[in-house]
């Protein structure tokens, strides 16, 4: 016999980097010659009739190529597989054209033509049919969104079909990108309001005044035109004796006499039409969405009573809520300047999510501040006072505590005031982080000294430079102001001290990284007792779109 012994395959001469390309090469071919027919009509032999009649025309073998769905439709079993139409009266024909386009090989792009109602259909249907690859690209459109507008398009889009992986990247970009304001709800639904109130945690800079002018900002023009009517009909004279009962921190949200964003109190006159609420929508929201008893009683009085939307009723309880707070000594500037739709840890929603009257009366009777503050997880060492619920008294004396303000110091700059409630041998102010071991914190202590996990941080020459004073002695207060964009911190004896400082004011802390997540802090050992009052946040940097 003849040995033949072993013969190599044949070969192109090529080495196996080379024969890879040359395989790329053919599969771009392949595609590329796919694209160029696949349009012809005799190519197109199927036909999707869809809801009011409209047609999708696609192409078996890639439909099936690329879903088990459409594989089992059109070659499995079923009676679909012989036919040339298939009925699909409840899908959108918009939707299942971007699906079968995507099949097809056609690059996926946002058009001229693209909205997110489309998109929202075509990501419902590729989840529907296992087309895995169309709903990662239409998911990675979400985080790309910053301007308020195109959010409301979003929502609107995915709230009425529960869309929920949609809405939960929708909800990421609102907690961590878009810059609110008294115009943001402008072309909103309705329940997409109600939608991001109920699961957004906004930036401290957003009080609930500024949400509320936002839900009457949403109003279409005829709704704010006839309460520009009755408000010039109204004495003035009321109105002025009320403001000046009032500190500026109040028209710094925007809830002044005059409005910062115009007599038409938010809405460009030029966009007016484009407000989507009703009168009966702006009501529902206001009532139902909106703790009333933190909007300031200016803006109740001049934009909402105006309105005519809220019962007698509900204002005396909203009212009633105001006037038992300030009689027990809180602040009514930092009472409306609170945060509160940005606390971390909340036990349940702070507005009644009610709609019957009735109900939303006995919430606002019922009603009990929440505190805003939260001990550290090495144990109990707190008591609150319940008229004071800002106020906090630590118990253990065998080491210091730590307690929160649950509040996320987002991108921008926040002043705050701790006040030193009695005497005691350790009480520090500051930020640190939160968790289970101990981590990162900034603080400066009543007999100013550096409370610190990274010494190196502090800078020296700041006790001298700003003239910063001990605050040891019952009832002592220190503004810190800490600036998350520069990762500064820095501490006045007063507010007027900082603001009126010649120059720029000496920082305390430098370094402190922007990925840390920080909370507003204080440190104390028993019998500390301490409270925080909120001054201001500036606004989020505005979302400006990389082209």
């Amino acid at each position: 016999m003849i040995d033949y012994k072993v013969v190599p395959h044949p070969s192109l001469g090529h080495t196996e980097e080379e024969e890879e390309e040359e395989d790329n090469e053919q599969r771009e071919a392949l595609l590329s010659g796919i694209k160029r027919v696949i349009d012809h009509p005799k190519l197109l032999d199927v036909t999707f009739v869809c809801e009011d009649l409209r047609e999708v025309r696609a192409n078996r073998t890639l439909l099936a190529g690329g879903s088990a769905y459409f594989l089992d439709l059109l070659y499995g079993d079923k009676e679909e597989s012989c036919m040339g139409t298939i009925l699909l009266p409840t899908v959108r024909a918009d939707g299942l054209q971007v699906l079968v386009r995507y099949l097809h090989g056609c690059p996926f792009r946002w058009s001229d033509d693209s909205s997110w109602d489309i998109m929202v259909d075509a990501y419902l249907l590729a989840d529907r049919y296992r087309v895995k690859g169309l709903c990662k690209r239409i998911l990675r459109l979400v985080p790309t969104l910053g301007y308020p507008a195109e959010l409301g398009d979003l929502l609107n889009a995915a709230v009425p079909r529960h869309a929920t992986t949609i809405l939960k990247a929708a909800v990421e970009v609102l907690n961590d990108v878009v810059a609110f304001d008294s115009q943001s709800f402008v072309g909103w639904a309705k329940d997409s309001i109600k939608y991001c109130l109920e699961n957004v945690a906004f930036h401290p800079s957003v009080t609930e005044t500024i949400l509320a002018e936002a839900v009457i900002s949403a109003a279409s023009g005829s709704v704010l035109s006839d309460a520009q009517e009755v408000k010039c009909r109204r004495s003035s004279a009321a109105g002025d004796a009320m403001e000046k009962s009032f500190e500026h921190p109040l028209d710094a949200v925007g809830v002044g006499t005059t409005s910062p964003y115009g007599d038409n109190g938010g809405v460009d006159l030029d966009r007016e039409e484009v407000g989507s609420l009703s009168i009966e929508d702006v009501g529902e929201v206001l009532k139902s969405h909106i703790n009333l008893a933190f909007v300031s009683p200016i803006l109740l009085r001049e934009r909402v009573e105006d309105l005519g939307i809220l019962s007698a009723d509900i204002l005396a309880a909203v009212y009633s809520v105001q006037s038992v707070c300030f009689a027990r000594g809180m602040a009514s500037t930092a009472f409306f300047a609170m945060p509160w739709r940005s606390l971390t840890v909340v036990g349940s929603s702070i507005a009644p999510l009610e709609t019957e009257e009735s109900r939303i009366c006995s919430f606002y009777r019922e009603f009990s501040v929440p505190s805003i503050l939260s001990q550290s997880f090495f144990g109990a060492g707190f008591k609150r006072s319940p008229e004071q619920p800002q106020q906090v008294w630590c118990c253990r004396k065998d080491m210091a505590m730590l307690v929160y303000l649950w509040v996320l110091l987002r991108p921008g700059k926040h002043i705050w005031m701790a006040r030193m409630l009695n005497k005691c041998d350790h009480f520090g102010v500051g930020i640190s982080t939160v968790g289970l071991l101990p981590g990162k914190c900034c603080m400066m202590t009543c007999v100013g000294t550096s409370l610190c996990s990274s010494p190196t941080d502090f800078c020296s020459p700041f006790i001298s430079k700003s003239g910063f004073k001990k605050f040891d002695k019952p009832g002592s207060t220190v503004i810190v102001i800490f600036d998350q964009c520069n990762g500064t911190l820095t501490f006045a004896n007063d507010l007027e001290t900082y603001r009126n400082y010649e120059g720029e004011y000496p920082v305390a802390y430098t370094g402190i990284p922007q990925s840390t997540a920080m909370y507003p802090a204080l440190s104390m050992l028993a019998p500390a007792g301490g409270e925080i009052e909120w001054i201001e946040s500036s606004a989020r940097p505005e979302f400006a779109r990389q082209r």
